[in-house]
């Protein structure tokens, strides 16, 4: 149902994702919030390495991290457009950090042209290390 409303409203493909829990909804509002309480009494700086938002797709200042970081929770990931982003910016290699190669995957699917990488313990963190 959900991903016909989608296909309506433009999508060109909806691939439904087995999650647990509403995460990227509406439905997390209420994290959000208790999120913005809390960023607004932390001090930032200005990034020294580029962060791009999953909220637009684009690299962030220090207000736009403070605004973007309860919005990453309520709104859809922009996934393919931030790795579009960062190959138009002259990325070639990423690196997933954590358990499984779920993103690695995601990244090999939008460019062939791409390294792609997986760190999930010291064994395959050395073989990054010495693939750089």
């Amino acid at each position: 149902m959900a991903a016909a409303m989608l296909k309506e409203k433009g999508a060109k493909r909806v691939l439904p994702l087995s999650v647990s829990g509403p995460f990227h909804s509406s439905l997390m509002q209420e994290a959000a919030d208790k999120i913005k309480d809390d960023i607004e009494k932390i001090s930032f700086k200005d990034p020294v390495i580029p962060i791009v938002s999953n909220v637009t797709a684009r690299t962030m200042t220090r207000d736009e991290i403070i605004e973007n970081i309860p919005l990453q929770i309520i709104r859809g990931v922009r996934f393919r457009e931030s790795i579009l982003y960062l190959l138009s910016q002259g990325y070639d290699t990423f690196i997933e950090l954590g358990a499984k190669k779920t993103l690695c995957s995601f990244v090999s699917k939008i460019s062939k042209e791409v390294r792609v990488m997986h760190v999930e313990d010291t064994k395959t963190l050395q073989n990054v290390l010495s693939a750089l």
